[in-house]
């Protein structure tokens, strides 16, 4: 949609009302329109099972919002934008518009107001329970779906991992909330040749990393731990901890890194991979409310998670950018 020139009331009106852009999305992606494109409306319409009148109105939904082009009443070409959707598509974001518009994200952010006037999380009035990962767990078709939108973000990240640091000198690299071991591989394949990964994460989720780490070319190379980040670290040279610190509030950040602090070797790195915040408000900042609406966490600052370090016995050494908004946070012990 054109914004540019519209009124303010317009403007405005297209913000309030953005969420209807991201569930016609979310909606197609889960129904395989993008997928089965092309075809025209009433060939989707029985390929998919579908009404036709009502798969044309969210057709023209998806034109509207930029991702199809309209060349007639009974034909849509997915455009670069659609594209991204695509589950043939390599780091389609399609499994992330459907994780954004699952009960879990969704219940949740219906009580911001309930964040801002308490200080806790959206997860309890949202959700019924106390962390966002405990209903996942109870929810494995949701679980799954969080699963993979976040391989789908963290291959994206991972390919400009190995051009932004230097993984060499480490001979045991440590995946800390890793999943199935996405990072883990970048970090391997950039690294010595003899070097091994430990993947550490929940039992559950270790259990079914095996495929990913096998399509990877990892399998060999990396042990599974299972457990809890709050409750140890195994021993390492080098720390991977990705999207993690941004899930919760300080205190449980400084108890993950204490845990580290403790395990690691000398002369070990913890690299600390997240999104910053910035003096001037940006995307950062609308992370951040999604953080403290899900789990009460936080985006922070450089000089905020140098503080976190500092608090677990560490110091940070230096931040790298990455690609796009991330940077990698390097800690190491503090004298």
């Amino acid at each position: 949609m054109e914004t540019t020139g519209l009124p303010p009331e317009v403007r405005v009106l297209q913000m309030i009302s953005s969420y209807w852009a991201s569930q016609a999305l979310a909606t197609a992606v889960r129904l395989g329109v993008f997928d089965a494109l092309p075809a025209s409306v009433s060939e989707l319409a029985l390929k998919l099972d579908l009404k036709e009148p009502m798969l044309r109105r969210l057709m023209r939904a998806c034109a509207a919002v930029g991702v199809l082009t309209h060349h007639s009443r009974d034909h849509y070409e997915l455009n670069e934008l659609g594209q991204v959707l695509c589950s043939r598509t390599p780091h389609s974001l399609g499994p992330m518009a459907v994780m954004l518009s699952d009960p879990s994200h969704w219940s949740c952010w219906g009580h911001l107001h309930h964040c801002i006037r308490t200080g806790e999380s959206g997860v309890r009035p949202g959700l019924g329970t106390e962390r966002i990962f405990d209903y996942l767990q109870e929810h494995p078709d949701q679980g799954q779906n969080f699963n993979r939108a976040m391989a789908a973000m963290t291959e994206l990240w991972a390919e400009q991992l190995g051009a932004s640091y230097d993984f060499s000198p480490f001979r045991t690299i440590v995946d800390v909330g890793g999943s199935h071991g996405v990072m883990l591989a970048a970090a391997l394949k950039a690294g010595h040749p003899e070097a091994r990964g430990i993947l550490f994460d929940l039992e559950h989720v270790v259990a079914e990393a095996d495929e990913d780490l096998r399509r990877h070319g990892i399998f060999e190379r990396t042990e599974k731990v299972g457990g809890s980040f709050f409750d140890f670290a195994p021993a390492g040279d080098c720390y991977l901890i990705k999207h993690v610190m941004h899930g919760w509030p300080d205190e449980q950040c400084i108890q993950v890194l204490s845990h580290i602090r403790r395990a690691m070797r000398p002369r070990a790195r913890v690299l600390v991979l997240e999104m910053l915040l910035d003096e001037e408000p940006g995307m950062g900042d609308l992370l951040d409310l999604n953080m403290m609406v899900l789990n009460g966490g936080a985006e922070r600052t450089a000089e905020h998670i140098g503080q976190l370090y500092a608090a677990a016995g560490l110091r940070l050494q230096r931040t790298i950018p990455s690609v796009g908004f991330y940077f990698i946070l390097e800690g190491v012990a503090a004298a």
